[in-house]
C-alpha cells in the first residue's frame, strides 16, 4: 500500500510539473478576471440606468439614482445606506450590484496590511482553523483509537497488522472525495450555512458513535469513518468557500489570506497534538482520552466554527465590520 502510495504521488506530481503550463494558465486566468470585471462594470451600468427609468416619476428618488449610478460608474464611495452591500451573501444564485462593486469594478489593489482591518478576515480564520482541526486532529488520533480503544491490533511486532487499519482510513478518506465531489450539487440547492450545518451532523453523529463503540462492536467504526470522512469534507470544503468569499475579486493580496489562514491552522493543530501526544493519559493509553481527542475535539471544533458562520452572518454587516474600509479604497 505504500509503495502504491508514493508510486500514485510521483505520477500526479510528474504530470503537474510537465504537463500543465501554469504560467500560461495564470496570464489566461488575469485576461478573463480583466473581461469579467468589465462585464459587470457594464452590467451594473445598466441596472443604474433600468433603475433611473423606473423612477422617472419620482424626481427626489431619481436625483438619488442618478448620484448612484454616477459614483458607481466613477469608481467613488457612495453613501452606505444607498447600497444593500450583503457580502457574505449565501443564495446560490442572488448577485448584488454591491458585490460586483466590492474590488470588481474598478481596479483596487488591497494592500496586505489592509485585511488586518477586516473584521471577516478574523471570523473565517478561525472557522477554517476549526476545519482543519475536525479533519487533522482525528486523523493524527485515528489509529491510536483503533489499536487502544477497539483493540483491532496488539502492539506485538510479532503479529501481523490487521487489515483493518488500512481499511478503515481508507475509507474515510474515500468518503471525503465523495462528499467533495457532491458539494457542488448540495450548495445548488442550500446555502453555504445550511451546507455547513449538514457537515457538522454528520461530524456530531460520527463523534457520538466513536464514543460508545467498544471492541464488541468494533465493525460499526466503518460507518462511523463513512460519515465522520463526509462530514469532514463538508465543513472544510464549505469553509474554503467562505475564503473565496471574503477575498472576492481582490485577488491580488489574495494569497496572503489564504498563507495566513494556513499558517494559523496548522499552528493550532500543532499545538493541540503537542501537548495531546506530551500527556500522560496518551502515554498511558488511556481510553477515555483518546475517545476524546479522536471523536469530542473534532466535534467541538466544528460546532465552533458553525457558530461563528452564523454570528458572521448576523454581524458582518455593511455598518459593523468592513463596510467603510472596502469603501475607502473603491
Amino acid at each position: 500500500l505504500a509503495y502504491s502510495v508514493v508510486a500514485v504521488g510521483a505520477v500526479t506530481s510528474l504530470v503537474f510539473l510537465f504537463g500543465i503550463n501554469e504560467v500560461a494558465l495564470t496570464k489566461d486566468c488575469h485576461l478573463k478576471l480583466m473581461a469579467l470585471k468589465s462585464s459587470l462594470q457594464l452590467q451594473a451600468s445598466v441596472d443604474m440606468s433600468d433603475l433611473a427609468a423606473s423612477n422617472v416619476e419620482k424626481p427626489e428618488e431619481t436625483g438619488k439614482v442618478k448620484e448612484l449610478e454616477g459614483g458607481l460608474l466613477r469608481n467613488e464611495q457612495v453613501p452606505e445606506e444607498d447600497l444593500e452591500m450583503s457580502y457574505l451573501d449565501d443564495s446560490p444564485t442572488k448577485l448584488h450590484v454591491s458585490d460586483a462593486r466590492k474590488g470588481s469594478i474598478g481596479e483596487h489593489i488591497m494592500d496586505w496590511r489592509d485585511w488586518f482591518k477586516e473584521q471577516e478576515f478574523y471570523y473565517f480564520a478561525i472557522v477554517y482553523m476549526c476545519a482543519r482541526i475536525t479533519v487533522n486532529v482525528c486523523s493524527s488520533m485515528l489509529q491510536f483509537y483503533l489499536v487502544n480503544v477497539l483493540r483491532i491490533a496488539t502492539t506485538s511486532v510479532q503479529e501481523a497488522t490487521p487489515l483493518e487499519l488500512a481499511l478503515i482510513p481508507i475509507t474515510l478518506f474515500t468518503f471525503s472525495v465523495a462528499g467533495s465531489i457532491t458539494l457542488d450539487v448540495i450548495q445548488k440547492r442550500v446555502d453555504k450555512k445550511t451546507c455547513y450545518t449538514i457537515g457538522l451532523i454528520f461530524v456530531i453523529f460520527s463523534a457520538a458513535l466513536l464514543m460508545i463503540l467498544d471492541h464488541q462492536y468494533k465493525n460499526w467504526v466503518y460507518l462511523a469513518a463513512i460519515t465522520l470522512g463526509f462530514g469532514q469534507s463538508v465543513c472544510l470544503n464549505t469553509a474554503l468557500n467562505y475564503i473565496s468569499d471574503v477575498i472576492g475579486l481582490r485577488g491580488s493580496s489574495g494569497a496572503f489570506v489564504f498563507g495566513a489562514y494556513s499558517f494559523t491552522d496548522k499552528f493550532a493543530n500543532g499545538i493541540i497534538l503537542y501537548f495531546a501526544m506530551a500527556s500522560d493519559s496518551f502515554r498511558d493509553k488511556d481510553e477515555g482520552f483518546l475517545r476524546i481527542m479522536t471523536a469530542v475535539v473534532p466535534a467541538v471544533a466544528s460546532a465552533v466554527g458553525w457558530a461563528l458562520i452564523l454570528i458572521a452572518g448576523k454581524k458582518v454587516t455593511p455598518e459593523q465590520s468592513s463596510k467603510n474600509s472596502i469603501a475607502k479604497h473603491l
